[in-house]
């Protein structure tokens, strides 16, 4: 969990919040594929 919300944390191409973030990456496989590389 704790690395999941670093990994949301560290990611800037989108803007908003980690909640935000975390809806994102639930609804597109590709958001979720880049903030788990890291890019």
């Amino acid at each position: 969990r704790h690395i999941a919300l670093n990994l949301l944390k560290q990611e800037k191409s989108a803007k908003g919040g980690v909640r935000a973030k975390q809806l994102q990456a639930a609804w597109n496989n590709d958001y979720l594929l880049k903030v788990l590389q890291g890019q």
